[in-house]
């Protein structure tokens, strides 16, 4: 079974505070001209995105160069009811790719970052807008898990998604030199486990 962790985009989707909204106007439609032709407009970080290590640093790699199978693979989601500690992590196997449905304005604390860092994970996604936990400053996750080569995704669809191991299948736009892109994302769950 498939769930789409993929948050719709529109006038209502919330964006990180100084980040342009998303905008759709139509040029172009089916009742004027035969055809329906919309322009676009927003940042590379809005709704459901992949941040690439480009997005901290200036030589780092852009989202277009990083290869397809980074994205997609085995993965585990869990919930969590406030920061993310390092603590949270030695109590959980881990997968390739995390998933963590966190309720605002939490997210992970810097000793989580740094344990994540030492177990060799691909990616590490939130439900929130911001990996980085309330109180933060200078956004010490991104810079640790991005320096390290780790792919963060925020804005991910969790809620109704039940824990525990699956596939994730996430796929941002290639966009040429990005610091991170809009993404589609999709998990299956473990058959296994759901017997």
């Amino acid at each position: 079974m498939f769930w789409n962790l993929t948050k719709p985009l529109g006038a209502d989707t919330p964006v990180y505070p100084g980040d342009p909204v998303f905008q759709k106007q139509e040029i172009r439609t089916v009742d004027q001209d035969g055809y329906a032709l919309s322009v676009l407009s927003m940042g590379s970080h809005t709704g459901t995105h992949i941040d690439a290590p480009r997005h901290f640093f200036a030589n780092g790699t852009a989202v277009d160069q990083i290869a397809p199978e980074r994205f997609c693979g085995e993965a585990v989601l869990y919930r969590a009811k406030g920061p993310v500690d390092a603590a949270f992590f030695e109590e959980r196997p881990l997968a390739g790719r995390i998933l963590l449905d966190i309720p605002a304005p939490y997210g992970l604390t810097e000793d989580a970052a740094w344990h994540l860092m030492m177990s060799g994970i691909e990616l590490v996604a939130v439900s929130g807008l911001d990996i980085e936990n309330e109180g933060q400053s200078g956004a010490p996750v991104h810079q640790i898990l991005l320096r390290a080569g780790i792919l963060i995704g925020e804005g991910f669809a969790l809620t109704d998604v039940p824990e525990g191991p699956g596939k994730l299948y996430c796929l941002p736009l290639p966009i040429e030199g990005g610091d991170g892109a809009p993404a589609c994302a999709l998990w299956e769950r473990d058959e296994t486990e759901m017997a």
